[in-house]
């Protein structure tokens, strides 16, 4: 008698399992990548490092579910120089640069065209895409070092190391 109840038991917990890992599965199925969040990070984090007057961003896009390609094919619409797109885990690292004064010609512009963008790469898209570069240039152009605030750190920093 005890058996019965065992082997019961155990088939019970198999359809369970079963049942578990089918919904996990149509959990990860219904979730799809969100592109646009994805290039909203990379411009927030360019717009970062722009402001702080670097042209050059290195950052993480956590829980990515996009392929570092699709990421850098975007990244290079906007105008980017995508200098590192790969993925790690769930994450993806990337490094970008953009140019302070001059235009850079894409060395893939003939290759790939523009048309591969994903939902409607209209003109106005495309014009606001060159208009984030342009704004990142001024933004990191326009931030000049402040020498005299950190040679006052520097001071502070060394006479609190003397009087240790």
């Amino acid at each position: 008698c005890g058996s019965r109840h065992v082997v019961a038991f155990a088939v019970y917990c198999t359809s369970m399992a079963s049942t578990f890992a089918e919904s996990l599965g149509q959990l990860c199925a219904a979730k799809k990548p969100d592109l646009q969040k994805y290039m909203n990070d990379v411009k927030r984090n360019c717009e970062k490092e722009a402001s702080n007057g670097f042209n050059t961003a290195a950052f993480w896009i956590w829980n990515c579910l996009s392929p570092p390609s699709h990421i850098k094919r975007e990244a290079e619409i906007l105008g980017l120089n995508v200098l590192k797109a790969e993925k790690q885990g769930k994450d993806v690292y990337m490094k970008v640069d953009w140019d302070r004064g001059s235009k850079r010609q894409r060395e893939d512009d003939q290759q790939e065209p523009v048309c591969k963008r994903q939902k409607g790469a209209s003109a106005i898209a495309q014009h606001q895409d060159v208009a984030f570069t342009e704004r990142l240039t001024q933004l990191s152009s326009a931030t000049k070092p402040d020498l005299e605030r950190y040679m006052a750190d520097v001071k502070k920093k060394c006479e609190k190391e003397a009087s240790n």
